[in-house]
């Protein structure tokens, strides 16, 4: 069961400032030559899209692909070769997703060390020279800061951090004094695509498709785009809607705002989808709330500027709003955030000597707005129930 609030009027929460993905080191020249080699491969870029700054003359306002006049629904954005593709062998392909995903890994790093060596030379380029800023490469330092600022309660849970790295060590024999395996299986994790139809075996397989990773990360009524993409074939990318001179083409890299912050180390814009466990049971066990913030529909473009913003709750834990011993969960795990955000001072500390400070303080203010948002949704439903009640029992009988 789904239930929209609006937090407007007296009980409105407005909308806060959140990091967006960080904008890539690739200049418009590199990213251009990268265009003619797929090109002269018989693959194809819509020449309607460019890839530039939001705004042009602002080199700080992120980086992403922008149409530069009307797209149709349904038109061809990019068609890549699958030869340009770095992905597992046909005879790799025939393991499992999880081994798949390791050769990739492997088969991207021998890419990097040829470099223009080989037909992945321009994108090997931009690989090389891509920063990524997920937890996983933060110092334990700066992951220390974000756990105790999240306590045990609030996610991503401490373990999530290292998950990447901790799995490809595992399942892939990887060797963390290895820069240049540490940085091919980050991106295959940040900017590889699932693809299906390799063998008869259902998982999907990680593969990397230049060009594709430049499109930023945004979903809801955002998303723009849809890929097509399948073993052996062209991996081509349509429009999924009309899209207007001007505006963004948007990817979507998953859904949940912690992963999304564990897997990039970013906060995304909104919507924001958000989990969180809630001890309201007597025999200890935890209630999971789940729901969607977003900007106010009236509010599109304007988004973080102040507008109202909106709470979709969802889940089968409840038929409509959470029940108010949730709410006041809610209200207690918000409560003992902005303790633990006082006592470690983050508000007054610059950050200067941590590189990854900005990343944090905006997870966290992101998660202090999500808690501020459902809780108050939360009241203003059960206070809107509550009058409706009152109001129905002082009707005359024959109004009823």
């Amino acid at each position: 069961m789904l239930l929209l609030a609006t937090l407007a009027a007296s009980f409105s929460i407005l909308s806060r400032t959140t990091h967006a993905q960080p904008t890539d080191t690739l200049n418009t020249p590199e990213a251009q030559v990268l265009i003619d080699r797929v090109r002269e491969r018989g693959g194809f870029m819509d020449p309607r899209q460019s890839i530039r700054h939001e705004v042009p003359t602002d080199p700080t306002t992120i980086r992403g692909v922008f149409a530069e006049a009307p797209i149709a629904e349904g038109e061809l954005l990019l068609r890549v070769p699958w030869e340009l593709c770095i992905a597992p062998t046909e005879e790799e392909s025939q393991r499992t997703s999880s081994q798949c995903m390791c050769d990739t890994e492997k088969n991207v790093r021998e890419a990097l060390l040829q470099g223009n060596a080989s037909m992945h030379g321009p994108y090997a380029h931009i690989m090389r020279a891509k920063e990524m800023e997920l937890p996983n490469l933060w110092s334990a330092e700066e992951r220390a800061l974000l756990v105790r600022l999240l306590g045990d309660e609030l996610p991503p849970k401490p373990q999530r951090l290292t998950t990447h790295l901790d799995w490809w060590t595992g399942a892939c024999n990887g060797d963390l004094n290895d820069q240049l395996a540490v940085h091919s299986i980050l991106l295959v994790v940040t900017r590889g695509v699932e693809v299906h139809g390799f063998s008869q075996d259902p998982p999907a397989r990680s593969i990397m498709a230049p060009i594709y990773d430049l499109y930023n990360h945004r979903n809801g009524a955002w998303l723009n785009t849809r890929v097509r993409a399948g073993a052996a074939r062209d991996f081509e990318m349509y429009a999924s809607k009309d899209i207007a001179a001007g505006e963004q083409l948007y990817n979507s890299y998953g859904s949940g705002s912690d992963e999304l912050f564990v897997t990039y180390g970013f906060t995304e814009q909104y919507p924001q989808q958000w989990a969180f466990d809630v001890d309201v049971n007597d025999d200890g066990s935890t209630q999971r709330v789940q729901f969607t913030l977003d900007a106010s529909e009236n509010a599109k473009g304007q988004e973080n500027l102040g507008a109202p913003l909106t709470v979709a709750w969802e889940g089968q834990s409840f038929q409509s709003v959470p029940s108010l011993d949730v709410v006041a969960a809610l209200e207690a795990l918000l409560g003992r955030l902005k303790s633990r955000r006082a006592d470690e001072g983050i508000d007054a500390f610059a950050g200067n000597e941590s590189p990854h400070f900005g990343l944090i303080k905006a997870y966290i203010s992101a998660v202090q707005t999500a808690l501020e948002s459902a809780a108050m949704a939360g009241r203003i439903a059960h206070s809107e129930t509550s009058e409706t009640a009152r109001h129905q029992r002082t009707l005359p009988s024959e109004e009823l």
